[in-house]
């Protein structure tokens, strides 16, 4: 799934996507939550929300997944998510720009995983 700049899905209820596995691109904006769950191990999902916008929760399944965007440092937290990120099981990564200038010891203390299941 591919949501580009500018584009806006959004749920009727809190659900605003339900996958089993696979890669979301989003650019734009997305009102309600994202479940990339999978109950198997082979089938990893992949978030890209760099430039994007989630209005609800991120949910991954049992597999190694990723996560990426952007780095607020004004919040100290991923950008553009409102909601708890929870990496499921697995071996999880998460990948972050910077857009400001940054010195990398300066980020020590202040990098704080999301919620629950990444390392």
């Amino acid at each position: 799934l591919n949501n580009r700049a500018g584009g806006v899905i959004t749920a009727t209820s809190g659900d605003a996507i339900i996958t089993n596995g696979g890669t979301i691109t989003n650019a734009g904006t997305i009102n309600g939550s994202i479940y990339m769950t999978s109950g198997n191990f082979w089938s990893a999902s992949v978030l890209d929300n760099t430039g994007g916008v989630i209005n609800g929760n991120i949910v991954f399944g049992s597999a190694d997944d990723t996560l990426m965007g952007t780095w607020d440092f004004t919040r100290n937290t991923l950008a553009g998510v409102s909601g708890r990120i929870n990496g499921g099981s697995g071996l999880n990564r998460l990948l972050f720009n910077i857009t400001a200038d940054a010195n990398v010891d300066d980020l020590a203390g202040r990098v704080v995983l999301p919620v629950i299941h990444f390392r």
